[in-house]
């Protein structure tokens, strides 16, 4: 049977290429921007419920609001050329 690690202390890592700080911790894992104050953090029980494929509640999340930041950003999604009624011929 198998047992749940506890932290001693939070496991800090600087990752240079994204300019990011990441810390694992018990409470959960927490990100910031490098020289930045403040941490934007999500507990373990959140990221336990995203394996789950019956939240309704996660899907929507993902979907909806994902693709009104891609619109936001200007990118075109797949469903917007179907509903253009536009395409190749």
């Amino acid at each position: 049977m198998s047992q749940l690690t506890q932290f001693r202390r939070p496991i800090v890592r600087y990752l240079p290429n994204l300019n990011l700080v990441v810390r694992f911790d018990d409470s959960g894992i927490s990100v910031r921007a490098y020289r930045c104050r403040k941490w934007k953090s999500v507990t373990w029980a959140q990221l336990a419920s995203l394996a789950d494929d019956t939240e309704p509640v996660v899907r929507f999340c993902e979907t909806d609001h994902g693709s009104r930041v891609l619109k936001a950003m200007g990118v075109r999604l797949p469903q917007d050329d179907r509903s253009d009624g536009g395409g190749t011929a």
